[in-house]
């Protein structure tokens, strides 16, 4: 009974994170080679959504690594990775306005988002902490503390899960922003559409995420 439940978590933990990461990477490879008709780059498009909505106090930086677009509610700042801040791609334009809701709702005041702004710094060390102990024990072939090992990172899958209906009302908030400021043309609707509906899963395919970005830092080190 022991081994069904813990097949079940294990297909339910990385199942969802696969295919999330599966949906986010196959639309973020072909849409950040598709300019976005404003021309505008995500740092611009974060400035312009964050000045309309007088957080001219909200920093936009970049940082290093895949797809680790995020705002620091803690610092007040959005962290935009290098393809989103530099690039006018179609995939920068949605990411930029997606944090830059999420800035929106920081001032606000979210409940939610300070939640998650409190535990996800701790989230994050626990998932390489996770796969750092995955990898002790499938090295040790220890089948409890494998179990211990994916537990820890269904937990953390678990919290994504939880606070995915935060992705979902910033890309619309986001995309809300991007219509009224006119930085989206019509014949751009569609495709921005299936941007958003892919890149709200981002959060969900961390476990996934966090290890590319992890690669591609030591790799070009």
């Amino acid at each position: 009974m022991d081994t069904i439940i813990f097949t079940v978590i294990t297909f339910f933990t990385f199942g969802i994170a696969i295919y999330s990461f599966v949906k986010v990477f196959t639309t973020y490879n072909k849409y950040k080679k598709i300019d976005n008709k404003s021309s505008l780059s995500g740092c611009e498009v974060a400035l312009k959504i964050l000045s309309n909505n007088g957080l001219d106090n909200v920093y936009v930086v970049e940082v290093k690594g895949f797809l680790e677009d995020h705002y620091d509610i803690n610092r007040n700042v959005i962290r935009l990775s290098t393809h989103t801040f530099h690039e006018a791609s179609m995939i920068s334009l949605a990411l930029a306005a997606k944090e830059s809701a999420y800035a929106i709702k920081g001032k606000n005041k979210s409940l939610l988002l300070k939640i998650k702004g409190l535990l996800l710094p701790t989230v994050t060390i626990i998932t390489y902490l996770g796969y750092a102990g995955l990898l002790l024990a499938l090295a040790s072939t220890s089948f409890l503390y494998i179990k211990m090992a994916i537990s820890v990172m269904f937990f953390v899958e678990l919290f994504h899960l939880i606070m995915f209906k935060l992705d979902i009302d910033a890309m619309k908030r986001g995309n809300l922003e991007l219509k009224k400021l006119q930085l989206v043309k019509k014949s751009e609707l569609e495709d921005l559409t299936i941007v958003s509906n892919a890149m709200r899963y981002l959060s969900l395919a961390s476990l996934i995420t966090c290890i590319v970005s992890l690669l591609s830092k030591l790799l070009k080190k």
